[in-house]
């Protein structure tokens, strides 16, 4: 699984190259990234995004996640 995951950061970093403007391509790679637990660069693809394409639902949402998760490891909760 890390091995297919890796190759789909490569591959979508290499979108965002051919594609800067290209929004869906960074909520992508936000999702790769924070399925990595890189919450900071996930969030900065995310609102890389929302720069792009303002109230995208998608990268809100996976904000809101990002930060619930960290509001939780900040308590100590699982």
């Amino acid at each position: 699984r890390a091995g297919r995951v890796s190759e789909a950061e490569s591959h979508l970093w290499r979108a965002i190259e051919l594609a800067p403007g290209d929004p869906t391509a960074r909520v992508r790679l936000g999702s790769v990234l924070a399925q990595q637990s890189r919450y900071e660069q996930a969030a900065a693809q995310f609102n890389a995004a929302l720069a792009l394409r303002p109230g995208d639902v998608d990268a809100l949402r996976f904000l809101g996640e990002i930060d619930a998760i960290q509001r939780r490891e900040r308590r100590g909760v699982r």
